[in-house]
């Protein structure tokens, strides 16, 4: 094998600078010391090379301007960058990518586009984090016809593949059938809104589901003002005009609203088909809390808090699922996420849960599933080199 500059440095990526001992053979070594300029030269040649001579190949930004963030609202890009440190710091455990929190000032569409826009040459993949819709939907939508890299808005899309999850486990508990139910959405936002589209991706039928949100029902008489009109309009076929009607003989209530307690009356789930499942979202506070659901005889309650079972949260996905767009260089869409959510159910119920445990195991489940997703409309060639990327990622983890 011919030792030439290009080959030590995609040997050595990384360790520009620094004298490093290159075995040649036998007991021969030579002493290398890589130096920048090579590899820029040779990007410059081949742009494809940044992704083995940088670490482009492992970072991702984490973005956000504050504008909705938690439960707390619009509170500002610098009070928001806790919890995009917080994110970045899950990403690296879990799933040992490299995440940058970058908070900027940018209120609006145009300047959260411009910034990813100028910022893609240096990220391997973005995370769009707690921006306001429609603005969040709007970017999201934008940025992946204009950019490369994978781009997915966590809190819809890693939000919705968690909920499906925990929906198809629910649903086999207590032996129903997904088409035959009608299910409430309560709540128009981002988590819901990346639900439905799931559901219709799944099932495609979402006729008897029924979305409230401000004391109005979605329909297709009433859904072009939201951003999400196309698909609110194929909702409520059963044609009800309140919560209180639409919980008349559902079984599932999915809440992604505001902080409760007292976000509606607690009676009205009395009026719920049997058995019935409740999920109950809002953080810091559920919408109802788990002894008011128990005390009116739901059979399956699912919050979003850490210290409750059945948690239903979004850091149980993204760090996966980023992890195989990042093998694949692929964007996400919907079969992809029906794709994990089905995988997940099946693993969980095996071990007669809701949803499975938060582990680097669980991470590493779901990023098989999003390569074997690809690989099936790949070439064999293609699905070996992103397989054995993939288990090269993961064993470097368990070191």
């Amino acid at each position: 094998m011919e030792i030439t500059p290009s080959f030590l440095h995609k040997l050595y990526r990384g360790k520009w600078g620094t004298t490093v001992r290159v075995p040649i053979s036998g007991n021969l070594h030579v002493y290398y010391t890589p130096g920048v300029a090579q590899p820029c030269q040779d990007i410059a040649a081949d742009k494809e090379l940044v992704w083995s001579l940088t670490n482009r190949w492992n970072t991702i930004g984490v973005i956000s301007n504050g504008t909705r963030i938690l439960g707390l609202g619009d509170i500002g890009p610098e009070a928001g960058l806790p919890v995009m440190e917080g994110k970045a710091a899950l990403y690296k455990y879990y799933a040992g990518i490299d995440a940058l929190p970058l908070c900027i000032k940018a209120s609006s569409e145009e300047g959260i586009l411009s910034f990813v826009r100028a910022i893609e040459p240096s990220l391997g993949g973005i995370n769009l984090e707690d921006i306001k819709q429609p603005d969040a939907f709007h970017v999201l939508t934008a940025a992946r016809n204009d950019l490369e890299i994978p781009i997915i808005h966590d809190d819809m899309e890693g939000t919705a593949i968690v909920i499906l999850t925990a929906l198809l486990s629910a649903v086999t508990m207590m032996g129903l059938r997904l088409e035959d139910e009608r299910i409430v959405l309560l709540g128009a936002g981002s988590a819901n809104m990346g639900f439905l589209q799931l559901l219709d991706a799944l099932t495609g039928d979402v006729g008897n589901v029924v979305v409230v949100d401000k004391d109005q029902t979605y329909g297709s008489d009433n859904a072009s003002n939201h951003w999400m009109s196309s698909l609110l309009r194929k909702t409520n076929l059963v044609k009800k005009h309140s919560l209180e009607q639409a919980l008349k003989g559902a079984s599932i209530l999915i809440a992604a609203s505001r902080p409760g307690p007292g976000v509606f009356p607690v009676e009205y789930i009395k009026n719920m088909k049997k058995p019935r499942a409740v999920f109950s979202l809002a953080n810091p506070i559920p919408e109802i809390s788990r002894e008011e659901a128990e005390n009116v005889g739901v059979d399956i309650y699912a919050s979003g808090r850490s210290d409750e079972p059945n948690q239903v949260n979004n850091s149980l996905i993204f760090p996966g699922l980023m992890l195989g767009l990042l093998v694949t260089r692929k964007q996400y869409n919907a079969e992809v996420g029906t794709d994990i959510a089905s995988s997940l159910s099946l693993s969980s119920l095996s071990e007669g849960k809701l949803i499975p445990a938060m582990d680097s195991n669980v991470h590493a489940h779901i990023a098989e599933c999003v390569v074997n997703h690809f690989s099936s409309k790949a070439d064999s060639k293609q699905t070996i080199k992103w397989k054995d990327e993939l288990s090269w990622r993961l064993s470097r983890e368990q070191k």
